[in-house]
């Protein structure tokens, strides 16, 4: 949650911000908000909590997503002994589990912009740790990351602004 108010405090600074911000916790007030699509808007979340899995974000909802940290698995008794199970199947399977269910949610997340063939969204990896953990993504997640990006965030939502506000004029210019 501590990255949620950085993203946010760190937004203020950019000129002129055409967007409201939304956290996890103001899901309702931003689906409410989002449905003016001319509406823009930033809304936070963490992996595994609200606002992250089993809800729909077509169209203007989701027009760039910003996944940050690895979404590592609570490490309770049964995790645990998960762990030290395949462990004791062979060596290092019990991280080559936990690691392939961190990216479970990653590869969840980056999709969730697209719902549709018509949709379009983009997506950012944050954390550079990302790159020794692509080889548990899906494939269409992996071919569509530049992976030698090496900008830091705000200059990467400043990018994703641009390329939402690009793509949403050439989107009326078209119609």
């Amino acid at each position: 949650y501590k990255i949620t108010e950085a993203i946010r405090t760190a937004s203020q600074r950019i000129p002129d911000r055409p967007y409201l911000i939304f956290t996890h916790k103001e899901l309702d007030e931003y689906m409410e908000y989002m449905k003016n699509p001319e509406h823009k808007a930033l809304f936070i979340s963490s992996y595994r909590g609200a606002g992250s899995e089993g809800f729909n974000f077509p169209d203007h909802n989701a027009r760039a997503i910003f996944l940050c940290g690895t979404p590592r698995l609570p490490l309770t008794d049964e995790i645990k002994e998960q762990i030290k199970y395949y462990n004791m199947i062979d060596a290092g399977l019990g991280d080559l589990y936990e690691n392939y269910s961190a990216m479970i949610p990653v590869a969840q997340a980056f999709g969730r912009g697209v719902r549709h063939d018509r949709d379009w969204c983009t997506s950012y990896f944050l954390d550079s740790r990302f790159e020794q953990y692509q080889k548990f993504l899906p494939k269409w997640v992996r071919d569509s990351v530049d992976w030698n990006g090496r900008a830091n965030w705000l200059t990467k939502i400043k990018q994703a602004i641009d390329f939402v506000n690009l793509h949403h004029i050439s989107k009326i210019n078209k119609q």
